[in-house]
């Protein structure tokens, strides 16, 4: 069973460019198709009243480190009718396998470079679906619900430590995993040739 040809139908319709090389050398193999990824992010947003979630104000979405006066910014574009909160997601991969043995060394990659929340779904026709995922979620309010900011800004500044360093972690954890995927799917001259470019 081949499974590279399958497009990644990742939420926002491209791969985050921080793992889009490491999707792209995932979907070499032809027992392998990512079907879902994130590469990890910081958002801030407003969960508007009588709105699902789905629908709310999205007022900063980031995928790398932010700092203190992007958060300031953020808040500024605020509307009343709603408590705005900022999230930290880490890293998810979702991976169909054409076999189990497959969706097994995968999990292992995952579980061995610190994504301790990971497992495996077995669906229709047997495809075998790897979640590669981790509990680095944070959430916290920043708002009341008229959009009034109700923290100071020592407050926000911690804040950006602190989403900062979940990003760190969750960018080394996506490199191990990486190493951990090359050592167990590719040969000695394919990591060569990954290394060198």
């Amino acid at each position: 069973l081949y499974l590279s040809m399958a497009e990644d139908k990742s939420r926002k319709g491209e791969i985050d460019s921080p793992i889009r090389d490491m999707i792209d050398e995932i979907n070499i193999d032809p027992k392998m198709s990512t079907t879902s990824s994130c590469s990890g992010r910081i958002v801030v947003y407003q969960k508007l009243e009588n709105i699902r979630k789905t629908n709310c104000n999205w007022l900063l979405v980031l995928h790398e480190p932010i700092n203190l006066e992007q958060l300031q910014d953020s808040l500024r574009n605020v509307t009343t009718g709603g408590i705005v909160f900022a999230k930290f997601e880490p890293f998810i991969l979702h991976c169909q396998c054409a076999d189990m043995e497959t969706a097994r060394c995968l999990l292992i990659c995952g579980l061995n470079s610190g994504f301790r929340e990971s497992g495996i779904v077995v669906g229709k026709n047997d495809r075998f679906t790897v979640a590669i995922r981790s509990s680095q979620i944070m959430e916290v309010p920043l708002t009341n619900n008229s959009g009034k900011v109700i923290v100071p800004d020592e407050y926000l500044d911690q804040l950006v430590s602190l989403l900062n360093q979940r990003m760190q972690v969750t960018a080394e954890r996506r490199d191990k995993f990486l190493t951990e995927f090359r050592n167990r799917f590719r040969s000695s001259k394919e990591q060569l040739e990954y290394s060198v470019q």
